[in-house]
């Protein structure tokens, strides 16, 4: 068994299999998206694919969870393993669990989790590329999705106080529903704030979620930025926001066995697996190699085609890209924090930021020379042939349904 998870087993490859099962439900996406589910889901097909869905991820995630040593296999919860990693309590979906982060990292970034936390009853998940962090040296940012259920917790009183106070993590901007906008530090409309989040609503799509962004302050380490993407819920933790997020990215943090949105779901697991593609085709049109490869590493992931880790791993160790985003993440935080006025500690962030500015620059020097020597054609056109190399095989497997 490879480090990256399980393959050939008593002479069966469960990987290929499983990764037949998951374009399947890709495919059903593809032809059935524009259905009502709940009209989806009495057919006989969906039953089969979704039974099978079921048991596949019954024994992928046993096998991994075997493979990997520190986890188990959740049983009532298909696909997802568990470890307990005292005092934290974590439920991960098995495709992530061999690229997560170390103890150390998990606590830190678990730490300002709680600090954005919105109330006592809610269900938080680290998300991003935080949760391949074996992979990257670098991640410019930190992503959490909040299920947040109407069970009394008083939601504006909490979002109120977050944005008016200055601690270790501050929150800078909130996007509300498109009806009402975007709000930044310093909230001159606490008026309009407070109407979007009474107007919350678990069953209106529209007004289901909202964003609230933040930027954390830690010792030995630059400024980095903070987002909470917010799902608002019945008292079941059912909600129409579920369209705007994906479980499949999600790793839950918060000791709890609920758990909202399922990984065994044939539509959203479809849904999922198509908006990468979709996600993978833009960047590489757009040039955008970095997010390109991370698109199409989660793509990767989720459908169990893991050989493509390495390769993507190996060209992440060597490529200048990443110095470059770093550098240009230090510019929008310099003039974020200089925007909405300074005092002594974020005087003192701005300074640390010139200093890791350096930095990263002497980096990004190394990083050319390094990934010269390797890509001598160019570190796009390595990059191109993994995603070719995917396609095709994407399109072989699904007999020419999908492709990048």
């Amino acid at each position: 068994m490879s480090a990256f998870g399980p393959g050939r087993v008593a002479g069966f490859e469960y990987d290929k299999l499983f990764t037949s099962t998951v374009l399947a439900c890709a495919m059903f996406y593809q032809q059935n998206n524009d259905r009502n589910k709940d009209e989806i889901t009495k057919g006989e097909m969906y039953s089969s694919l979704k039974d099978k869905l079921s048991r596949m991820y019954g024994a992928i995630s046993e096998l991994e969870g075997q493979a990997l040593g520190a986890w188990d296999s959740d049983k009532n919860n298909p696909g997802w393993l568990i470890r307990i990693d005292s005092p934290m309590c974590i439920r991960v979906p098995a495709h992530l669990a061999s690229l997560f982060p170390d103890s150390n990292e998990l606590k830190r970034l678990a730490t300002f989790g709680q600090e954005i936390k919105t109330t006592k009853n809610s269900l938080l998940y680290l998300s991003g590329s935080n949760a391949t962090k074996k992979l990257f040296d670098i991640v410019d940012d930190v992503d959490f999705c909040e299920y947040v259920p109407n069970k009394g917790d008083n939601i504006e009183l909490s979002i109120l106080g977050k944005i008016s106070t200055e601690n270790k993590i501050v929150c800078v901007a909130l996007n509300c529903p498109k009806s009402h906008g975007k709000y930044e530090k310093p909230f001159t409309q606490l008026d309009k704030i407070s109407e979007c989040l009474r107007k919350l609503d678990p069953n209106n799509e529209e007004h289901s979620t909202f964003m609230a962004h933040f930027l954390a302050r830690q010792p030995n380490a630059r400024v980095f930025e903070v987002s909470n993407a917010i799902i608002f819920c019945n008292e079941e933790y059912t909600s129409k926001g579920f369209k705007r997020t994906f479980a499949h990215q999600e790793v839950q943090i918060t000791p709890s066995d609920i758990v909202p949105n399922p990984l065994d779901d044939v539509m959203e697991l479809g849904r999922y697996v198509v908006w990468l593609i979709e996600q993978v085709k833009k960047y590489r049109d757009e040039g955008n190699i970095s997010k390109m490869l991370k698109r199409t590493l989660a793509l990767t992931r989720v459908s169990w085609m893991k050989d493509y880790t390495l390769d993507i791993g190996y060209f992440f160790e060597n490529f200048s890209g990443l110095y470059e985003n770093e550098l240009k993440t230090i510019d929008r935080l310099k003039d974020k924090i200089s925007s909405f006025g300074v005092d002594d500690n974020w005087n003192e962030s701005l300074v640390d930021l010139e200093y890791y500015q350096k930095l990263a620059r002497l980096d990004l020097e190394k990083a050319k020379l390094k990934e010269g020597r390797i890509y001598p054609k160019g570190a796009e056109a390595s990059s191109m042939d993994i995603v070719s190399r995917l396609s095709d095989e994407i399109h072989h497997r699904s007999n020419g349904a999908l492709a990048i």
